[in-house]
């Protein structure tokens, strides 16, 4: 089984072995949205800053709602400035609340700044919601003649993220995701960057990877899990000047069961992000190196690069959204949305915790909250005091007969009291037990803190 579910998330317990990523000891696919929100519709085309603190509440808290409602367990992120999160992980506290896990960046910006890269880890490391640290974005192209040097600077960046984990006592996979080609591992390689999660940004077509033997020359290549961190096509289609959401729905809907899931690349991977969330107007402009315009060349908001392996051969960054801001504040959802929900399904806390092995559920019995725990224990020891009482019932019994006997026998003025009565056998159990006894320590959690005798999750 792949643990995926709404269930708040209370503790993550990450490991890598083989190919596969295991969370508290279950193995997990990542089943993800790359989440940028806009400011507002009337802000579309100014690029987000980070927005993932209390400020901007209003504009995440319906979106993780309904991410998680799509039967995602993941959203991938890409702003996290440290300044905004000395004091505020609302936004890491109300994905755990819907059921996600999160891909943190550590953003291309660290790499000329790495002494800051332990701000961020000494502030997030101990979160249940943290997943797996996304150590820049295509921070370099494996052609280019700086790749190398690029690369080293990355290296020191997953240096100095190792370095505040083992401080702080905590571990989690990190990934760096590139571009879509093994020869981006082997620039890699050539830096002397190691990371744990090969990790690539790929735009395929719908049926097959590129090349056709990628999973192949992959497996061959690497023996670690291997996250397609963005994969998806927009919704306009270039050609025919016209939007074709029904046709992006099918395009993710097939590249997910054939290519991306654990399923569809036979193990290869671990699962993948849906790139995106939402329609970015603001992107229009963006060409990638190495990219040209469409042809057509629409201009404006219908601006593209290509050529690609998309089906209009263009890629529309303005409409990779799964979603679309309204002008009136509401978000449309895509065709895509159901599409997905099909697939992913997302599942009840107790669906979920009915398909875990055996092996896993005493956690889960660890998760129940102390006042059903405290309950079920008072209720076990009356349960064993009335038993208990019974057997004494029975035992006076049996000897009372006995007793008589005794007494007509030896003409004894003996007198044998014997009380059948449980109640002040009962207090002094509960004495020693402890039960009854109401617990006077405290425990205050400071907001923003982890830890406590109650989750604050």
């Amino acid at each position: 089984y792949y643990m995926t579910s709404a269930c708040p998330v209370l503790e993550t317990t990450v490991a890598v072995s083989g190919r596969t990523v295991s969370v508290n000891g279950m193995p997990f696919e990542v089943r993800g949205v790359a989440y940028s929100p806009l400011l507002s519709y009337w802000q579309r085309n100014e690029a987000t800053p980070d927005v993932f603190h209390q400020q901007y509440r209003h504009i995440w808290t319906k979106d993780l709602e309904t991410i998680s409602e799509l039967g995602a367990n993941t959203v991938r992120v890409y702003n996290w400035d440290p300044a905004a999160h000395e004091s505020d992980l609302s936004f890491l506290d109300a994905c755990a609340e819907a059921g996600l896990r999160v891909i943190l960046p550590i953003s291309n910006y660290f790499v000329a700044h790495p002494h800051l890269v332990r701000r961020i880890v000494y502030r997030v490391a101990e979160h249940p919601a943290l997943l797996i640290w996304g150590v820049t974005n295509e921070a370099a192209r494996s052609s280019s003649p700086e790749a190398t040097s690029v690369f080293m600077k990355v290296g020191r960046v997953v240096d100095e993220v190792r370095k505040a984990e083992k401080l702080m006592g905590t571990w989690h996979p990190i990934a760096i995701p590139t571009l879509c080609g093994l020869s981006e591992l082997h620039a890699l390689a050539n830096a002397a960057v190691v990371s744990d999660i090969d990790s690539f940004n790929c735009y395929w077509s719908a049926e097959h990877t590129y090349p056709v033997d990628f999973y192949t020359k992959l497996v061959a290549a690497s023996n670690k899990p291997a996250l397609i961190s963005e994969f998806g096509v927009d919704s306009y289609d270039n050609r025919m000047g016209k939007h074709s959401e029904q046709q992006q729905a099918a395009y993710l809907l097939s590249q997910w069961q054939n290519l991306v899931s654990i399923n569809g690349s036979k193990g290869a991977t671990i699962g993948g992000v849906i790139f995106e969330w939402i329609d970015e107007p603001w992107k229009a402009a963006f060409r990638p190196v190495g990219g040209s315009v469409c042809h057509p060349d629409r201009g404006g908001e219908y601006s593209g690069w290509g050529p690609n392996a998309l089906p209009d051969m263009c890629a529309n960054e303005a409409f990779f959204g799964i979603t679309a801001l309204l002008s009136n504040g509401s978000i449309r959802q895509k065709p895509a949305i159901a599409a997905i929900r099909g697939v992913w399904g997302a599942m009840s806390c107790a669906a979920s915790e009915a398909q875990e092995p055996l092996a896993s559920r005493s956690s889960i019995a660890l998760n129940l909250p102390w006042p059903v725990i405290t309950a079920g224990i008072v209720l076990l020891m009356l349960a064993l005091l009335w038993l208990l009482s019974v057997r004494a019932k029975g035992l006076v019994s049996l000897v009372q007969p006995h007793i008589h006997l005794l007494q007509s026998a030896s003409q004894s003025s003996i007198e044998i009291q014997l009380s059948a009565e449980p109640s002040s056998d009962r207090d002094e159990m509960n004495d020693h037990a402890g039960l009854g006894k109401q617990d006077e320590s405290t425990c205050d959690i400071k907001e923003g803190e982890i830890g406590g005798c109650v989750s604050p999750w």
